[in-house]
């Protein structure tokens, strides 16, 4: 059993219509509100159940150089993936899309000498689904 550190962090964000089509343009952001749960393991040691954490989050559809895809600030999240492929998917199932994302995206950090290992998990939907009934 492995001893190193691991952060996983499940994202979920609800975006309306015009923020998920505003993602298919060039060089455009979207400034939003979503929920991480973040889970330390250590083991077989986890830090279950998780509490969540209500975050800002700043979503690109382009790369911030100098920092990495998934970027953690004071508030929240900065989200930035250049693939357009991607940013395809948001669309309505009309147009091409899926009206959702749903990514995984590892990383590794060092704090206080020990390197950490990141896995984020990522779900972008249409705010539609808050509503609807099973």
């Amino acid at each position: 059993m492995s001893n190193q550190v691991i952060l996983t962090i499940a994202h979920n964000l609800f975006l309306s219509k015009e923020e998920r089509y505003k993602l298919k343009t060039p060089q455009t952001e979207v400034k939003t509100i979503g929920i991480a749960l973040p889970v330390w393991v250590k083991g077989s040691v986890t830090s279950e159940p998780a509490e969540e954490v209500i975050a800002r989050y700043v979503i690109r559809n382009y790369p911030t150089p100098g920092i990495e895809p998934i970027h953690i600030t004071h508030d929240g999240f900065i989200l930035s993936f250049e693939d357009s492929n991607l940013w395809t998917s948001l669309l309505d199932v009309k147009d091409g899309g899926s009206e959702c994302i749903y990514l995984t995206y590892h990383g590794k950090v060092s704090l206080a000498d020990q390197e950490m290992m990141i896995i984020n998990y990522i779900n972008i939907q249409d705010i539609s689904v808050l509503s609807k009934r099973g």
